[in-house]
């Protein structure tokens, strides 16, 4: 499977978007469906299984997962360390907009990746709001610089108190 199309699966989707998929996979299907009987598509089958996939690699153990919400789909495990790395709205605009965008578009931006993931969140975890005290640890970035972060976090992990 290529990347876009993994991609495509956890991107937000606005309403008319979804509508327009479903009409156009009920006009393909020989008989119509019962509307009372969901049926997975495949966008539920890829975050599916992105979902096992981010649990097998934490089996495996020794791993940093950064991305797909690896705090919700390791939640009951008990020995992974669960990181919130942030900063104050200010300055992640700013951040983004180092990397050539005006701070109006950086704020868009930023704006909707934060919507993607909320819906992300609630599509597949049913987390309707994301907390610090889902995490373990969080960092603010403000003035911390990565080094420092990177720092505290792999003391966390291979200090005698790890978990």
């Amino acid at each position: 499977m290529d990347a876009d199309t993994v991609a495509e699966a956890e991107r937000r989707k606005s309403f008319f978007l979804r509508v327009a998929e479903a009409a156009v996979h009920m006009a393909a299907a020989p008989v119509p469906p019962d509307p009372r009987v969901y049926e997975p598509d495949q966008t539920d089958m890829l975050l599916s299984l992105i979902r096992d996939t981010v649990q097998d690699a934490a089996e495996r153990g020794s791993v940093v997962l950064a991305a797909h919400a690896a705090c919700y789909a390791c939640a009951d495990r008990p020995d992974v360390l669960r990181v919130w790395v942030t900063a104050p709205p200010a300055t992640r605009v700013s951040r983004v907009a180092a990397d050539g965008l005006s701070d109006k578009e950086a704020a868009r931006w930023l704006d909707r990746s934060d919507a993607g993931r909320a819906s992300y969140l609630k599509r597949v975890y049913g987390v309707s709001g994301e907390s610090p005290a889902d995490y373990d640890v969080v960092i603010n970035t403000e003035r911390l610089a990565p080094r420092a972060a990177v720092g505290l976090i792999t003391g966390l992990v291979q200090g005698p108190a790890s978990l």
